[in-house]
């Protein structure tokens, strides 16, 4: 079978993993970081690096390139107490045509491949500290259709109860006015917003594990390669990558055994007709 290949993307900073995948409704988002840690000078160096989502719709519309004004939307990353939020610009006079990128802090990189969990990016991040002794860990969940804010519609991880502004359960918080705010989520700036992510004070990796998934497929909802690379006999992997098709426990397992919670919108049930019932 004939094949070719393009460059969807140029910049001048070393990628030491994956990519990810994310399938939107009408093109793919190829995601990852920038950064090494592969020797001392990259261990002490304070460089900025960059997380990037380039859009692939299978039509050759150009190639994306590192830096502001060439096709890529910027979101701002912000930390407070740990929390991290982005922000939610919008695209405008072509930017975030090709996709979109978000800024690090110095000495920040990614050295992992991303993980996706429904439309939500959730990228490891690492800064090494004590001259390369130590490190702290973010966490960062990233809306993959445009690298902004996330919302009560996204998967979002349910941030350590230290910020204890965050509604942990059902009915955990309220506004001012009386409302529940969803899990996940907390009252910022007069309205109700989702922590993106969360910085820990350590050096860990993680793993995404789902109690109503045990079986893994060879690619993901997203069509990245994932699970342990066997199709159950009978089975597919689903194409659905909007909402969790039951409930259940969803966390990011950390290799010291803490975890990160992750929330997300359930299916709704429609009814086509009286015969037929769709998730």
């Amino acid at each position: 079978k004939q094949w070719s290949a393009r460059a969807i993307f140029k910049g001048d900073k070393p990628i030491t993993s994956a990519p990810a995948i994310s399938q939107l409704k009408d093109k793919r988002v190829v995601i990852f970081g920038t950064g090494s840690d592969l020797s001392e000078e990259d261990v002490d160096s304070k460089e900025i690096q960059h997380v990037y989502g380039i859009f692939d719709n299978d039509t050759d519309t150009g190639t994306a390139q590192d830096g502001q004004g060439k096709g890529l939307l910027e979101q701002v990353l912000s930390e407070e107490n740990k929390t991290l939020f982005l922000t939610d610009y919008k695209r405008s006079n072509g930017s975030g045509s090709k996709g979109w990128m978000v800024k690090l802090q110095p000495g920040q990189r990614v050295t992992v491949k991303p993980t996706v969990v429904l439309r939500t990016a959730f990228v490891t991040i690492r800064k090494y500290t004590d001259n390369g002794c130590g490190a702290e860990t973010a966490i960062l969940g990233i809306n993959t259709a445009d690298g902004g804010k996330l919302t009560k519609k996204s998967a979002r991880p349910i941030v350590p109860e230290a910020n204890s502004k965050v509604a942990q359960y059902s009915g955990d918080k309220k506004t001012s006015s009386g409302k529940s705010i969803p899990i996940g989520c907390m009252e910022k700036d007069n309205g109700i917003v989702c922590p993106n992510g969360y910085v820990y004070d350590k050096p860990v990796n993680v793993r995404y594990l789902d109690e109503k998934k045990t079986d893994g497929f060879s690619t993901t909802a997203d069509g990245d390669a994932g699970g342990s690379g066997i199709d159950p006999d009978g089975k597919r992997s689903g194409k659905n990558n909007r909402c969790f098709s039951q409930k259940g426990v969803r966390t990011l397992l950390m290799n010291d055994l803490d975890s990160l919670d992750i929330t997300g919108p359930m299916c709704g049930m429609k009814r086509i007709s009286w015969r037929e019932i769709f998730y």
